[in-house]
């Protein structure tokens, strides 16, 4: 299975699961067809500690606001203009919901209060900082316990789901879990747009389930929506 953003985020909530209620590691990721190598584990932590990192310097910048509800860094709009001019890749830090803010902060939140990572200048090349005795402890048990999940799934013989289109559809915001269902169960029995949603841009994947399930005229909760637009 290819590691791409959403299969990332998945292992993320489920090294957030294993922080906040010290789930057993085997069952964290027993689900989902999830087969991460203990090199996978440990790349992806360190790619959400250094997102997690900027997270934490964006919010100290003059004149930012951080709105609890959204969970997102607010910039007035000439701020805001001129810093992504002037750095147009830290885009997603900024007057937007930050993606998977509370698993991030569930697993960093407590390291960064009592030190701070060795990131320099955010964006700037840099070694990887030393892990904490916590942290590797849990990729210790993450590594074993996903070595031992694979090698049972291998024994089994599980039919095969794609585990990347279950990662796209569920992780859609703004729908909810029964609307998103009947969406991927229509995908699983249609192969082309089955790859095809897998390789479309989370705007567009929205934009696909709105019109999917208007046209099949199921009633989907728009209520619990936080933030307008496709």
């Amino acid at each position: 299975m290819r590691w791409n953003n959403a299969s990332s985020g998945f292992v993320l909530r489920r090294m957030a699961q294993l922080v906040s209620d010290s789930s057993r590691p085997d069952k964290v990721f027993k689900d989902k067809g999830c087969q991460p190598s203990g090199q996978i584990v440990e790349g992806v932590h360190w790619k959400w500690r250094q997102k997690w990192a900027k997270v934490s310097k964006f919010k100290d910048l003059s004149g930012a606001l951080w709105d609890n509800d959204l969970n997102a860094i607010m910039l007035n709009t000439d701020h805001y203009s001129n810093h992504i001019k002037d750095h147009p890749k830290y885009v997603e830090f900024l007057n937007c919901p930050i993606r998977f803010y509370t698993n991030m902060e569930a697993i960093f939140g407590h390291a960064m209060a009592t030190r701070k990572y060795a990131v320099g200048s955010v964006g700037g090349k840099r070694k990887r900082g030393a892990f904490t005795e916590d942290e590797k402890l849990m990729l210790t048990k993450m590594s074993d316990a996903v070595n031992n999940v694979a090698n049972a799934l291998r024994e089994t013989g599980p039919a095969h789901v794609d585990a990347n289109l279950y990662l796209a559809v569920m992780e859609t915001t703004r729908f909810n879990e029964e609307a998103l269902i009947v969406a991927y169960t229509y995908l699983l029995d249609n192969k082309a747009q089955r790859r095809g949603f897998v390789g479309m841009s989370d705007s567009h994947r929205s934009l696909w389930l709105r019109t999917f399930l208007a046209k099949n005229y199921y009633m989907y909760n728009w209520s619990i929506a936080r933030v307008h637009g496709p």
